[in-house]
């Protein structure tokens, strides 16, 4: 850190304190100053400020410009200074030491894939959709990020696919589906996959809008849990009656955490904890995977669009989101693009920070009320 860049942050620190110095880290972050960021947590830990967010600031901008090692230091020089933010530190000593505890990933990932092919020939509640699935060409999963772009090379490619799947989740990132024609052939379909609180609004409307002239499969919800009886009693109906005509199937919970997670525990709250659950995201890559190998199968391609469980997406836009498991479905991630079973389209800015459903559809100038955020007010 250079003493003018010292000087300045003193200057903001002893006139205007610690608020200051947070909106300049906002602006930092905004502006991707990634480096910027990393001279103001260490400017902190100098000063024995105690203010833990503005360390984290640094340690993720270390790790978003690819300098783990310098991030380890850091977080391991200042992990005292964490102590208020129990659920970043777990996933942060996960996350560092996340080769030696998923040693065996390759025989986890096959074991994963022969599992899903003899769930989906023996166990499947609906054969036929499963068919349906696996009759596309291609499986394109698209992601959430704000950013993703594609190049004239890469629509022109999504635009000579035979018969290609759009799989969307949740929100279904209404910013990338403004410019879906131009790079949907006439024969794509879509698919929307999602936890149900986070597909609908606070009306059971879905928030993803299929494109008007294109097959659209319907949903492929998870039922949390916890929303169980929810679902079967009031939701179902009230889905039904909201988006006449749309099919709605359920994703098995049992098959989503017992067979494509491996076992590991998450501290909710002091002396509970509970298992951890795949995303949405690793769910579709899990079976789109094992569609690709199903006997008969047409999908020769699976494509991630947008994905890269970049330390951004984990550490900020999921900040406190203890219950995925992000350091292993980023190996099993990496894992598969490396031999070659899913592959890469679309780019994104990885010094940009990723940002969450709710600055996502307000930047796509959508005023949606998440059913999830209902569902978190107090009752009275």
């Amino acid at each position: 850190m250079s003493p003018k860049i010292s000087r300045r942050f003193s200057e903001i620190y002893h006139h205007q304190g610690t608020d200051a110095l947070h909106e300049c880290a906002e602006r930092l972050l905004l502006l991707g100053k990634r480096r910027r960021l990393v001279s103001l947590a260490r400017f902190v830990i100098s000063e024995d400020i105690d203010d833990p967010g503005l360390i984290r600031h640094g340690i993720n901008s270390l790790l978003v410009l690819g300098q783990e090692q310098k991030a380890k230091t850091l977080f391991l020089n200042s992990r005292e200074n964490l102590n208020s933010f129990p659920g970043y530190i777990s996933m942060l000593d996960r996350y560092f030491a996340r080769f030696e505890i998923f040693c065996g990933l390759e025989q986890s990932l096959q074991e994963l894939q022969n599992r899903l092919r003899y769930e989906f020939v023996y166990g499947a509640s609906d054969a036929s959709f499963i068919a349906d699935l696996s009759s596309f060409t291609d499986i394109i999963l698209v992601s959430n990020s704000l950013d993703i772009s594609f190049s004239d090379e890469e629509k022109g490619c999504m635009l000579a696919m035979k018969k290609p799947l759009f799989v969307y989740f949740n929100i279904g990132n209404p910013i990338l589906c403004q410019a879906r024609e131009e790079f949907y052939p006439a024969s794509a379909s879509e698919l929307l996959i999602g936890s149900y609180q986070h597909v609908v609004d606070e009306d059971h409307r879905l928030i993803f809008q299929p494109l008007i002239g294109h097959r659209f499969l319907g949903c492929w919800m998870r039922i949390e849990r916890q929303w169980h009886a929810d679902w079967r009693n009031v939701w179902k109906d009230a889905f039904d009656h909201a988006n006449p005509d749309v099919m709605c199937r359920e994703l098995k919970e049992a098959l989503m955490i017992e067979a494509l997670y491996p076992l590991s525990l998450a501290s909710v709250r002091p002396g509970d904890s509970v298992k951890r659950v795949p995303t949405i995201g690793a769910i579709a890559i899990a079976l789109a995977d094992a569609l690709r190998e199903q006997p008969g199968s047409l999908l020769r391609r699976v494509w991630a669009a947008g994905f890269s469980l970049s330390p951004s997406y984990i550490f900020e836009a999921c900040f406190g989101i203890n219950l995925h498991d992000f350091p292993f479905e980023a190996l099993a991630l990496e894992s598969r693009i490396a031999n070659g079973t899913v592959r890469i389209i679309g780019s994104t800015d990885s010094a940009r920070s990723e940002l969450g459903a709710r600055k996502h559809l307000s930047i796509a100038g959508l005023s949606v009320e998440k059913l999830n955020r209902s569902l978190r007010r107090p009752k009275t």
